[in-house]
This record gives structure tokens, C-alpha cells and sequence, in this order.
């Protein structure tokens, strides 16, 4: 999953993009992939609660339907799909 963080969250910065690519990180590794909390924030080098609030807000963008959360969640499943 190491492999994937670098495709997919190439850029460690602040920007929209980027937050929203981490989060998603976040709540694919934690839903998907049943990882703890403190091993999401290992690979994302950030602390356990920035993963649960990334986790919890992606369920909020996915409650919405936000059109951003579904392309970075499209392009996720690519390099997922690529890497296997």
C-alpha cells in the first residue's frame, strides 16, 4: 500500500488536491484494507486523529456525492488496478 501512497498522493503539500487524495488514502486503507488508525498515519506521515478526521470526511463528501472525492476515487482504483 506503501507503493500506492506514492502514486496516487505524490504531492505532501496543503493544496485541495492533494488533502482530499491523502484523505481518501486514509479512508480506503481504513474501510477497504481494515488498516488501524496508527498505521494509516505511519504511511501518510501524519498523526492518528488527522486519519480519523480524513476517514470521516470522505464519508461526508461521499454522503454528498462530491464530484471531486469520485475522480480522485477513479484514479485511486487505476494505480490500484495497475499495481495488482
Amino acid at each position: 500500500y506503501k507503493r500506492i501512497y506514492e502514486l496516487f498522493c505524490f504531492d505532501n503539500s496543503r493544496n485541495a488536491e492533494a488533502v482530499i487524495r491523502r484523505q481518501l488514502f486514509c479512508y480506503e486503507m481504513r474501510k477497504k484494507g481494515k488498516f488501524k488508525y496508527e498505521d494509516i498515519a505511519e504511511i501518510v506521515k501524519r498523526d492518528h486523529a488527522t486519519v480519523i478526521y480524513s476517514v470521516k470526511k470522505v464519508e461526508d463528501y461521499i454522503s454528498i456525492s462530491d464530484p471531486q472525492i469520485r475522480n480522485a476515487e477513479i484514479e485511486f482504483n487505476r494505480i490500484k488496478k495497475n499495481l495488482s
